[in-house]
C-alpha cells in the first residue's frame, strides 16, 4: 500500500505532540486528585474529631451544615449502633449491613483507610467516639465520597487539553508544510527521472538547499550530463558505421570512375600535344584525378594495410601543391587565393603522410571557398593560406601553423560549437565532413585544428609538430619513420 510522505511526516508529529500531553494529563489528574482527596480527608478528619469533643449537642440541622461544608456525609448513633440523627436518605441508610454501627471499632482508623460501597458511590469510612461529660455515648460516622475528585480531574483534563489542541493544530500545519514542500521537491526529481527513461537529457536547475535531496539532484544532473554524452557519442558511432559502409561502396565505384578519366586526360595529352602544353588546365585535372585515385585507393586498402607510412615532408610544399589544385576553382569563381610563406621559415619540415594532410589543407581550403562563395558583399572574395613556424611550447616542441583565412560570412550561430563533429554544416549542399576530416588528420599527427573571427575575418589553423631535433634542425627521414615505427604506448628501458 502506498504510504506517502505527507502521512509519513504528518502522523509521527501528531503521535510526538499528543501522546506525551496524554500522558501529561493523566499523570497530573492522577497526583492532583491524589492529592486532593487526602487533604479534604485530613481536613474531614480534624473536624470529625473537634466535633467529637464539643459539648454542644449534634443536631441533624448541624450535621446538614456540616455536609455542606465538607461534602462528606454525617451519621450520629449512640453506642448500641441506633441513628440518632443522619444526613443520608433513608434509603441509603436500608443499604448498610445489619447492626452496621455496632462495631465502631473495626472504622475508628485514624485516616479514611477503609472504604464501602454504597449503590454506585464509593465512600471511606471513619468512626470517631464522642465524649460527652466525661461518657462516650455516642459515635460519629464520617462518609467521605471518593468520586468528589471527579469534577477536578475533569476540569484539568479539559484545561490541558484545550493547551495541547493548539499545540496539535501548530504541529499538523507544520508537518502539512514539510511535507508539501518535499513532495514538491521529490516531485521534480521524478518527473526529471522519467524524462530521462524517455531520452531527454536536459538537467534540472541546480537546487539551492545543501540537504540531500540537493546532493540527489546534483547526482541526477551528472548521470543526465553522462546519459547524454553516451547517446552522443552513440550516435555518432552510428553515424560513423553508416559512413564506412557508405564511403567503401561509393569509393570503389568513384575509383573505377576516376581511373577512367585519368586514362582518358592522359590520351588526349598524348593525341594533342601542341594544345596540352599550352593549357595548364590540362595538367590541373589530371593532377586532380590522380590524388583522387590515389585517396580512394589508401582508402579501400587502409583496412588491410593498416596506417600509411610517414615521411619528412616540408609545409610549403605542403600548401603549394593544395592551392595549385583549388586555383582554377577560384579564378572561376573570381575569388582570390594567395599562398603567403615566411622567409624564414621556407625549410620547416613536418613528419607527415603527405597525402593525408594535403587532404586536411585542401579541406580547410575549400571550406573557406565555400564561405566566400556566400558573401553578398561587392568586395571581392579572398582567401589567404600561409604557413608559419612557432617556437617551442612548455613541452619543447615547435609547431607548424598552417593558416586559412577568408573574408566569408564565418559559420553560424547554430554550428558553432559543432564545426568538427560529422554532418554538421549549415551550408544547403555540405556534407559536414571535410572540418570532421581534417581535425582526425590532424589529430593521427599530434595536432589540432582550431578556428576564430574576428574583424570580419575567418581564420582556421591546422597545427601541427615541426620535425626539429633538440638543436633546431630537422631530422631525416629515417629518423621520421624510426619514430612512426616505434609504438607510441611503449616506455624504453634503461
Amino acid at each position: 500500500m502506498r504510504w506517502s510522505i505527507r502521512h509519513q511526516l504528518l502522523l509521527p508529529m501528531l503521535g510526538i505532540t499528543i501522546v506525551p500531553m496524554i500522558l501529561l494529563v493523566l499523570v497530573c489528574g492522577f497526583l492532583a486528585s491524589r492529592e486532593l482527596q487526602e487533604q479534604d480527608a485530613s481536613q474531614v478528619g480534624r473536624l470529625g474529631e473537634t466535633l467529637a469533643a464539643a459539648e454542644f449537642p449534634l443536631t441533624e440541622h448541624v450535621l446538614l451544615q456540616l455536609r455542606g461544608l465538607s461534602g462528606a456525609e454525617f451519621v450520629l448513633a449512640d453506642r448500641h449502633g441506633n441513628v440518632i440523627d443522619a444526613t443520608f436518605e433513608d434509603d441509603r441508610l436500608r443499604q448498610l449491613p445489619d447492626r452496621f454501627f455496632s462495631h465502631p471499632d473495626r472504622w475508628a482508623q485514624p485516616e479514611f483507610d477503609r472504604g464501602l460501597l454504597l449503590g454506585d458511590v464509593d465512600y471511606r469510612v471513619r468512626a470517631i467516639p464522642r465524649t460527652r461529660r466525661g461518657r462516650r455515648d455516642e459515635v460519629l460516622w464520617i462518609f467521605y465520597p471518593q468520586d468528589r475528585a471527579r469534577p477536578l480531574m475533569r476540569g484539568l483534563v479539559l484545561g490541558l487539553a484545550a493547551a495541547a489542541l493548539p499545540a496539535a493544530v501548530l504541529a499538523a500545519l507544520a508537518s502539512a508544510w514539510l511535507a508539501s514542500r518535499f513532495r514538491r521537491r521529490i516531485g521534480r526529481l521524478s518527473a526529471q527521472t522519467s524524462r530521462i527513461a524517455e531520452g531527454r537529457f536536459v538537467p534540472i536547475p541546480e537546487p539551492v538547499q545543501e540537504d540531500e535531496l540537493g546532493e540527489l539532484a546534483r547526482s541526477i544532473n551528472q548521470m543526465t550530463e553522462r546519459l547524454a554524452q553516451y547517446r552522443d557519442a552513440l550516435r555518432r558511432a552510428e553515424q560513423l558505421r553508416v559512413v564506412d559502409h557508405l564511403a567503401a561502396s561509393l569509393a570503389h565505384q568513384l575509383r573505377n570512375a576516376v581511373t577512367g578519366a585519368l586514362f582518358a586526360v592522359e590520351i588526349h595529352a598524348d593525341e594533342c600535344p601542341a594544345v596540352s602544353s599550352d593549357d595548364d588546365s590540362l595538367d590541373v585535372a589530371r593532377r586532380q584525378l590522380e590524388l583522387m585515385e590515389n585517396y580512394l585507393r589508401r582508402f579501400l586498402e587502409l583496412g588491410r594495410h593498416g596506417e600509411p607510412r610517414r615521411a619528412v615532408v616540408e609545409a610549403n610544399k605542403i600548401v603549394e601543391r593544395a592551392v595549385e589544385l583549388l586555383r582554377p576553382r577560384c579564378r572561376h569563381a573570381g575569388i582570390t587565393l594567395d599562398a603567403v610563406y615566411d622567409p624564414s621559415d621556407a625549410g620547416v619540415s613536418v613528419c607527415c603522410d603527405e597525402q593525408a594532410v594535403t587532404q586536411a589543407v585542401v579541406n580547410l581550403v575549400v571550406n573557406a571557398v565555400d564561405a566566400v562563395e556566400q558573401r553578398r558583399e561587392a568586395e571581392p572574395g579572398r582567401v589567404r593560406v600561409s604557413v608559419v613556424r612557432n617556437s617551442a611550447g612548455d613541452d619543447g616542441v615547435a609547431r607548424c601553423v598552417v593558416a586559412v583565412e577568408d573574408n566569408g560570412p564565418g559559420p553560424s550561430e547554430k554550428v558553432r560549437g559543432e564545426l568538427f563533429e560529422p554532418f554538421v554544416s549549415d551550408k544547403n549542399d555540405g556534407t559536414g565532413l571535410g572540418l570532421w576530416a581534417a581535425a582526425n588528420i590532424a589529430s593521427a599527427h599530434g595536432g589540432t585544428v582550431s578556428w576564430r573571427r574576428a574583424n570580419g575575418v575567418t581564420r582556421f589553423e591546422l597545427i601541427l609538430p615541426c620535425n626539429i631535433d633538440e638543436d633546431g634542425k630537422s631530422t631525416s627521414t629515417s629518423r621520421c619513420l624510426e619514430d612512426d615505427s616505434r609504438d607510441p604506448g611503449a616506455v624504453e628501458e634503461e
